[in-house]
């Protein structure tokens, strides 16, 4: 428990009883599942909406150590929650307390969606009444509200919550609506902590190909401890976590528009595209473990960019670039075969035209 007192106390000095208040979320938690458990007619919801104020205090405050550590966005001016998101959209499970954690901190401004199955769709009056509690008096009560009504437009039932297909066509509808009332400048928020791994799945797709315009940002609520016997989450120690689109990680699809540039002798373009490439990896590659993947694309990018150099006639920069870059002309693929077989035409090349400079020296 001290590692988690150390993140709350990074947040706000002035506030002694962190202890305490896990310990209030934990005991209350035990009693509301036990309530659950036990009498599910019972009011255990009463018990539960006991808590919800503390455990979105902390919460939210694990959420502003995030924003201080930059791994989660800010707006930029000192508010305590995100509330840089228009849209919210957000996968629902049979467990909705991470989901109106979520809610509560994301606080999209003119939009929420729910993706429901048949099976979950009475989970919404159960986030409409939770979200109330947490955050009451807060527009974002109203949005919710208005979210939950099926007839309303921003409640969407995936009809097959085992066919991932499903989801990415929901979210694939609902980012093209956005879109289309909102304007391509409207920021999503996506959050896939709820609903079936294969809902995930396809959420996460979804979130990955259709980021940009309008822009689409992926999230889920983790936690910093697993209690085993409750098989799920310590309460208290969960926090909101940003997923990385895997296209701006490592674009495999630009590498390979990167190939095809090349091989149709279009050396400058695929310099550029490698060049782009190479600079997202600056960010991700010791992250995720690309440093051998981000070596690749440098010497692609140094083999582009003596290539241009040939075209353009400028072949005292070509062999310096050869020069500099010893290690390159050992790297074995289709690309450095003809390379290989140049390099002497190169080096007589720059010698002549070295030789021409002299020449032009002498005679002035």
């Amino acid at each position: 428990m001290q590692e988690i007192h150390k993140r709350l106390n990074c947040v706000r000095e002035n506030k002694p009883h962190w202890r305490t208040q896990i310990l209030e979320i934990t005991r209350g938690m035990s009693k509301y599942e036990e309530l659950k458990r036990n009498n599910p007619g019972g009011n255990h919801e009463r018990v539960l909406h006991q808590i919800l104020p503390t455990y979105w205090e902390v919460f939210n405050t694990h959420n502003i150590y995030q924003r201080k550590k930059n791994q989660l966005p800010s707006r930029g001016d000192d508010s305590n929650h995100l509330s840089c998101y228009d849209v919210g959209i957000f996968l629902i499970g049979f467990s909705t307390l991470p989901i109106v954690l979520s809610l509560a901190e994301i606080q999209p401004l003119k939009q929420v969606y729910f993706l429901y199955s048949n099976d979950t769709i009475d989970m919404l009056d159960e986030i409409n009444n939770r979200i109330s509690v947490m955050l009451p008096g807060s527009p974002l009560s109203g949005l919710v509200s208005r979210s939950v009504d099926q007839d309303s437009g921003f409640a969407l039932n995936v009809r097959s919550p085992s066919d991932p297909i499903d989801t990415f066509k929901q979210i694939k509808t609902i980012i093209h609506e956005v879109e289309e009332n909102l304007g391509s400048k409207t920021d999503i928020a996506l959050d896939l902590t709820g609903g079936k791994k294969t809902m995930i799945g396809g959420g996460f797709t979804a979130g990955s190909i259709y980021s940009i315009s309008p822009k689409c940002d992926m999230f889920y609520v983790d936690s910093l401890e697993y209690d085993p016997r409750r098989g799920s989450p310590k309460p208290g120690y969960e926090f909101l976590s940003r997923l990385e689109n895997p296209y701006n990680v490592y674009n495999v699809q630009s590498i390979h528009e990167a190939e095809k540039l090349f091989d149709k002798h279009n050396y400058e373009a695929a310099a550029g595209l490698w060049q782009i490439i190479d600079n997202n990896l600056n960010t991700y590659a010791g992250r995720y473990g690309l440093e051998n993947e981000q070596d690749a694309i440098q010497k692609n990018l140094y083999m582009a960019d003596c290539y241009s150099l040939w075209d353009a006639f400028d072949y005292v920069e070509a062999r310096e670039s050869k020069v500099d870059n010893g290690d390159l002309w050992d790297y074995n693929t289709k690309h450095t075969y003809n390379l290989h077989a140049l390099i002497d035409i190169l080096e007589i090349l720059s010698e002549v035209e070295d030789q021409k400079t002299l020449f032009a020296e002498d005679t002035r």
